[in-house]
């Protein structure tokens, strides 16, 4: 939004959530990525996203540590952890 012009924090959430209004209109799923805070978190989580990732919820797995999760049924770190 900054390249665009938009600096003000409340303009920018307002035209997000129209967007992710205009999505969800569409039936279609709302999947953001680069979450790395609780307050991005609960923002798009009052805008409906429907998937999100990001440092927030985990930081990068190498393939043998995530394999090792999927393979132990074990649940990912909570947001935050």
């Amino acid at each position: 939004m900054s390249k665009a012009g938009i600096k003000d924090p409340r303009r920018i959430a307002e035209l997000k959530a129209k967007g992710t209004d205009t999505i969800k209109s569409r039936r279609k799923r709302v999947v953001v990525k680069g979450v790395s805070t609780a307050q991005q978190y609960a923002l798009l989580k009052d805008m409906r996203c429907d998937l999100m990732q990001g440092y927030y919820f985990s930081r990068p797995l190498p393939a043998s540590a995530f394999e090792k999760l999927l393979a132990r049924d074990a649940a990912l770190p909570a947001p935050g952890g």
